[in-house]
C-alpha cells in the first residue's frame, strides 16, 4: 500500500516548500517538503498547478461515498480511523495550469469536473483545498482505489457536469475561484494596461494588476495569496505583451489590408457575429478569428467573452 500511496502522491508533483501541520488548531507553517512530508497534513498543489483534486467528506461512511454516487473512483482515501471522516485524492496525469491565459479552457472544464464531484461526493463545498491529510502519515489510514492516474477525458466520463453558469449560482469554491478571478482580472486589464503605456510605466502596471487580483479574492474560503500573485503575474504579462502600443499597431496593419477590408464587406451584422463566435468556439485564437473575419480587435474579445460566459 506503501508503495501505491508514493507513485500516486510523488514528492516530484509536491510543492518544494509546503504548507504542512500536525496539529490544525496551532496554524499552518511552511517547510522544506523533506520536513513536511513527515507531517500529517500536506500542501498537495503547487501554486499555479493543479495535479491533484482533493475533497473534504465530513462523515462517519466516508470512505464509501463514491460507491453510493456516480463520482469515479477515487485514486485514495485518506481516512481518519477514530471518526471515518476522510480526504478523496485523485491524481491527474498531467498537472493543468491555474493561471495561463493560453490555457484557460482546461482550466474551467477542471473546475466544472470539480464542482461536479464535490456535488456526487457529498463533500464540503466550503473547503479551501490548500491542505490535506497526508496520505503517508502513518495517523490515517490509506486505501488505494484506482491505482492509474486521470485524464481529463477520463474523470469527466460518466459525469454529467455543472456549466460554469450553474456554478456561480451558489458560493464558488475550489478551482472556481481561480477562473472567476482570472475571467475578472483579464477583462479589467484589456482596458486599464493604456494608462501605463509610459516611462517606468511596467513596474506601475504589474503593481496595480496585483492589487487589482487581490482586491477580487474576496470568497469566504480566499485563494491562497500565492496562488493569486501567480494569476497576476500571468495575466499581467499576457495583457502587456498582447497590449502593447507597438503590439496594436502591429495589429491594425494586419487587419486593415484590402483583402481583410473585402472580408467585412461580405460578412455584415450578425453573420460576421456567428461566424467569429463558431470560431472561438471551436478553439481558434483572437489573432486568428480576426484574420479569418476582418473584424476589430475590441469586437472579437467581446465575442470571446460571449463565448467564456456560455
Amino acid at each position: 500500500m506503501h508503495q501505491i500511496a508514493l507513485d500516486l502522491f510523488p514528492e516530484e508533483s509536491l510543492p518544494r516548500k509546503p504548507w504542512c501541520a500536525d496539529d490544525l488548531s496551532f496554524g499552518l507553517k511552511v517547510r522544506p517538503l523533506s520536513t513536511a512530508i513527515r507531517m500529517r497534513y500536506i500542501q498537495h498543489n503547487r501554486p499555479g498547478m493543479t495535479a491533484f483534486l482533493a475533497f473534504d467528506i465530513d462523515r462517519t461512511d466516508a470512505g464509501a461515498a463514491w460507491m453510493d454516487s456516480n463520482a469515479p473512483a477515487p485514486n485514495l482515501i485518506v481516512k481518519n480511523p477514530a471518526n471515518g471522516h476522510a480526504h478523496y485524492l485523485y491524481a491527474l496525469e498531467a498537472p493543468v495550469c491555474t493561471t495561463s491565459n493560453a490555457r484557460l479552457k482546461p482550466l474551467q472544464w477542471l473546475a466544472s469536473i470539480e464542482r461536479t464531484i464535490a456535488n456526487e461526493l457529498g463533500a464540503d463545498l466550503g473547503y479551501a483545498g490548500l491542505v490535506m491529510k497526508n496520505p503517508l502519515s502513518t495517523s490515517w489510514q490509506t486505501i488505494a482505489v484506482e491505482t492509474k492516474p486521470y485524464s481529463l477525458e477520463r474523470l469527466a466520463s460518466g459525469l454529467d457536469l455543472l456549466s460554469p453558469a450553474n456554478g456561480k449560482t451558489r458560493e464558488i469554491s475550489g478551482l472556481g475561484r481561480n477562473c472567476e478571478i482570472f475571467d475578472l482580472l483579464r477583462f479589467w486589464a484589456y482596458k486599464a494596461v493604456a494608462s501605463y503605456w509610459k516611462p517606468n510605466g511596467h513596474e506601475a502596471w504589474f503593481s496595480a494588476v496585483r492589487e487589482r487580483a487581490h482586491s477580487y479574492n474576496t470568497f469566504s474560503n480566499p485563494l491562497d495569496g500565492k496562488e493569486v500573485d501567480q494569476i497576476s503575474k500571468s495575466v499581467g504579462k499576457w495583457v502587456w505583451k498582447h497590449f502593447s502600443p507597438s503590439a496594436r499597431r502591429d495589429l491594425i496593419e494586419r487587419t486593415h489590408t484590402p483583402d481583410l477590408q473585402s472580408k467585412r464587406g461580405k460578412l455584415k451584422g450578425k453573420a460576421l457575429r456567428e461566424k467569429g463566435l463558431e470560431l472561438l468556439k471551436v478553439g481558434h485564437s483572437v489573432a486568428q478569428v480576426i484574420e479569418e473575419t476582418g473584424a476589430s480587435q475590441a469586437t472579437v474579445y467581446r465575442w470571446l467573452k460571449l463565448v467564456n460566459e456560455n
